[in-house]
């Protein structure tokens, strides 16, 4: 970037988010650094818990996450999800900006990041396999009924959405080649097997780590140890008390509408199952 237009991204962030100044400045300056890539991704799924076992593995003393900075269009703070893998056409950036996230190479040393969207990017595979292909990658996946209602519910409270559940779903059901401008396709996004045989064409399933959301949830001492011996590191003292990113709310979704997702869900709850060589429970 020539200096006349990294002058003009400056004068306008100013004007918006005097604060981030310095950080938009030592993130340039980074990109121009030789940091790692990391070599250990959490691809999915979306309102999965994601953000709970990213916080909880970057606890442990060998594991370095993603380096906070400022979004250069919102200002807000983008720590987990890099989004770097799914991105298309004109949004490509260089590999550079990938590793300015990071920090420098270090021997032990992990780098993590984690963003759920490269489950179901067709894109990221490949992308994944031209720059990490040592990678180890961890998935946490859950009843695609809940997830979908759990994502509503975020829809919500971003105001992405205005419909009811039930309507929303009547919906999509109805029309399901219709296009969803957001990141938050409530059926795409718990077809986990769409996702998972693009990742596995390009990669063995040695280097996948495969976490059911409700023993992350119940037992998350033990999901959390385990992913930890799938990244080849040893026990640490890991505080596992509270969950990162959680939407409470107090509905369920109509029985009838619930329904309807399972028997949507089914046959990708099946291929999934085949897939992995065991079931989900789901």
């Amino acid at each position: 970037m020539s200096r006349p237009n990294l002058s003009l991204r400056i004068r306008e962030a100013a004007a918006k988010r005097p604060l981030s100044i310095p950080y938009e400045l030592a993130f340039h300056v980074r990109q121009r650094q030789e940091r790692a890539l990391p070599s250990a991704l959490i691809i999915g799924g979306q309102k999965c818990g994601t953000s709970s076992l990213y916080q909880y593995l970057c606890q442990h003393p060998q594991v370095a996450g993603v380096v906070e900075r400022p979004d250069a269009h919102t200002g807000r703070w983008i720590g987990k999800e890099v989004h770097y893998l799914n991105q298309r056409g004109a949004n490509k950036r260089p590999a550079s900006w990938y590793r300015a996230h990071f920090d420098y190479p270090e021997a032990g040393i992990i780098n993590l990041e984690a963003t759920p969207d490269y489950l179901t990017s067709a894109e990221a595979p490949m992308r994944a396999l031209e720059l990490i292909p040592q990678a180890k990658f961890i998935l946490v996946l859950r009843n695609p009924v809940d997830r979908a209602f759990s994502a509503y519910q975020h829809m919500l409270r971003e105001d992405v959405v205005q419909e009811s559940f039930t309507a929303h779903i009547e919906r999509r059901l109805s029309d399901q080649n219709q296009a969803v401008s957001t990141g938050w396709d409530l059926l795409k996004k718990g077809r986990y097997a769409e996702g998972l045989e693009r990742w596995f064409a390009h990669f063995p399933r040695s280097q996948f780590h495969i976490i059911d959301f409700q023993d992350l949830t119940d037992s998350t001492d033990a999901s959390v140890a385990n992913a930890v011996t799938f990244l080849g590191l040893p026990p640490a003292t890991i505080n596992t008390q509270g969950s990162r990113n959680v939407g409470g709310y107090s509905e369920r979704p109509a029985p009838d509408v619930a329904a309807k997702l399972r028997e949507y869900f089914e046959p990708h709850n099946r291929r999934l199952e085949s897939l992995l060589g065991f079931s989900m429970g789901w």
